[in-house]
């Protein structure tokens, strides 16, 4: 029986297998980063739209907005 498969190559005991390229992390961080400032602006925009206009302020609305 070969038990020498399961040892990992000398010098590589600490690596961590790359699953991703550094381009892929870096634009899929980018695409995520966009996303999260365009849901945050969305949800402002709702926010200042419902407190700024009176008829808008009914109970589901404002539970809305609270969130």
């Amino acid at each position: 029986m070969n038990t020498s498969a399961n040892l990992p190559e000398e010098g590589k005991e600490n690596e961590v297998p790359e699953y991703f390229s550094r381009e892929e992390i870096i634009s899929s961080s980018v695409i995520r980063v966009v996303l999260i400032l365009v849901a945050a602006t969305g949800n402002m925009m709702t926010r200042f739209i419902i407190y700024g206009k009176p008829g808008l302020r009914t109970p589901t609305n404002i539970s809305i907005a609270t969130f």
